[in-house]
């Protein structure tokens, strides 16, 4: 049922207008909408205010961090740039030094080969070093040439020299072994030397030894018994040949007396 006012108690004016219905659904909706807008404008405007102070607040010390960022970074470059100035000096300190150190190794080092004594038989006579009488002298320019002196007979040898330990020219039929010592100075390794034995004038013995490396100065020897020849008295020589020349002739006797 609606309910509808007396027009009686109208004034003139709205007399025969109809009355707006207040209960319409739509209206209703239309205020409710209003509302919820003016009150999300004034949340948004309010909320908006607060954010941009927010932001301001944040970025005020932007600038002075960014310049104290820059500042390190200037100082850490420098201290960089100093690090490998100052390492590239120390590196060119340390090659000057090894390179002294090196010049001086080389002028100084004198290589000494292990003294070696070598006992061989008849049929592969050698050598032994005399370690005293080495010449070892640093700064040597040129390799002097190979000389050979001392050629002599003998009863016997140093074991520690090879050198002769008395010179003889006289044996006995019942010597054991009688020697052909000879004194080289600047050996060259490869150098063939040659021991020939004579007896009245005709070859009875011969053996060869070849040098196996280069000696400052090295006492040689070959030795023969009577298994190589019969010790009878005589005469008889022994001559020594180096690379198939020969050197030098030593004459000795084998006497009963």
């Amino acid at each position: 049922m609606r309910l509808v006012p007396e027009t009686s108690a109208l004034s003139p004016e709205l007399r025969g207008q109809s009355m707006p219905r207040l209960t319409d659904s739509g209206v209703i909706i239309k205020v409710i909408w209003l509302l919820l807008l003016l009150l999300s404008a004034g949340c948004q405007a309010f909320a908006g205010g607060e954010a941009a102070a927010t932001i301001d607040v944040n970025l005020t010390p932007l600038p002075i961090e960014r310049s104290a960022i820059q500042t390190a970074a200037t100082v850490d470059h420098a201290m960089v740039a100093a690090t490998v100035v100052a390492a590239g000096t120390r590196v060119a300190q340390l090659s000057r030094v090894n390179a002294a150190l090196a010049a001086t190794l080389r002028s100084s080092y004198t290589a000494t080969p292990e003294l070696q004594a070598v006992v061989v038989s008849a049929g592969d006579m050698g050598s032994s070093r005399v370690d005293a009488m080495m010449d070892t002298a640093p700064g040597r320019d040129e390799p002097r040439a190979m000389q050979v002196s001392a050629l002599a007979t003998a009863a016997g040898t140093n074991t520690n020299t090879g050198c002769a330990n008395a010179t003889v020219n006289r044996f006995s039929p019942a010597a054991d072994r009688i020697y052909l010592t000879a004194q080289v100075s600047q050996l060259l390794a490869g150098t063939q030397f040659s021991a020939l034995w004579r007896y009245e004038g005709s070859e009875v013995s011969s053996h060869s030894w070849r040098a196996g490396q280069s000696e400052d100065f090295l006492c040689i020897w070959f030795y023969v018994t009577p298994a190589d020849f019969a010790f009878q008295p005589g005469s008889y020589s022994a001559e020594l040949y180096v690379d198939g020349a020969q050197t030098g002739n030593v004459p000795f006797t084998i006497s009963a007396q």
